[in-house]
C-alpha cells in the first residue's frame, strides 16, 4: 500500500508550448498525465528558453516503479514495456500497436490500468537516482513558481507573480506573457549597457 506523498516537483515546458504548461499529455515514455520530474529533468525539457514550473503536489496513491539499467538496454526507447506487462491487461498487444505504430511512447493504457487499482500517479526513478512523475486527475497540485531554466533555481527569481498580475489584468495567455516579459529583459539588459 502506497503513502500519501508530499513534495516538490518540477515541470520544464519549451517556450512553443507554454501555453500548454498545465495540459496533461496524452502520451508519453510512461503514458498520459502530466510530467513532472526533479529540476535537473525539467531543465532539459525546458530546453533552454522556456520555464520551469515548481508545483507543490499531494499523492494519495502513488505506484512505484524502479525503471532498471537493463530496461533500456533490453528495450531501448521503449524502457515502459516491462510496467505496461505489470499493470495492463492485454500488455502484449498494447506493445505491440506501439512497436508496429513506430512510435516511443505510450497512450492511456498505463493511466487507465493504474488509476483503475486506485493509483493517482506513477513515480518512476531512474538508475542514476533521478525521477520523473506522471500525475493523472485527481490528484492535488499547486503551481508555486515559475523559473527560466538558465540558472539553479534556488538563485532565481520567481516569475509567478509577475505572470498572474499580467494574466489576470491584460488576459495574456503563458506564451504571450513570456514573450512580452523576454523584450522587456532584452531591453532592460540593452539599457544597462
Amino acid at each position: 500500500m502506497s503513502k500519501t506523498v508530499e513534495a516538490t516537483y518540477y515541470r520544464g515546458v519549451a517556450r512553443e508550448s507554454l501555453d500548454h504548461l498545465l495540459t496533461p499529455s496524452k502520451e508519453g515514455t510512461w503514458g498520459s498525465g502530466l510530467y513532472m520530474a526533479d529540476d535537473e529533468c525539467a531543465r532539459n525539457f525546458a530546453d533552454g528558453d522556456g520555464l520551469i514550473a515548481e508545483l507543490r503536489v499531494r499523492l494519495r496513491r502513488p505506484y512505484y516503479h524502479a525503471c532498471k539499467q537493463s530496461d533500456f538496454q533490453d528495450h531501448g526507447e521503449l524502457p515502459a514495456i516491462p510496467l505496461v506487462h505489470t499493470v495492463c491487461p492485454g500488455s502484449a498487444a498494447i506493445v505491440d500497436a506501439v512497436i508496429k505504430g513506430g512510435g516511443y511512447y505510450f497512450g492511456g493504457e498505463i493511466e487507465t490500468a493504474l488509476t483503475g487499482l486506485g493509483h493517482d500517479a506513477l513515480i518512476v526513478s531512474y538508475p542514476d537516482r533521478s525521477l520523473e512523475v506522471a500525475l493523472y486527475q485527481p490528484a492535488e497540485f499547486t503551481l508555486v513558481g515559475l523559473y527560466a531554466p538558465d540558472r539553479d533555481i534556488s538563485d532565481s527569481t520567481n516569475l509567478l507573480p509577475d505572470f498572474t498580475t499580467k494574466h489576470l489584468i491584460q488576459g495574456l495567455s503563458m506564451g504571450e506573457w513570456y514573450a512580452l516579459y523576454c523584450n522587456q529583459q532584452e531591453e532592460v539588459c540593452r539599457n544597462a549597457a
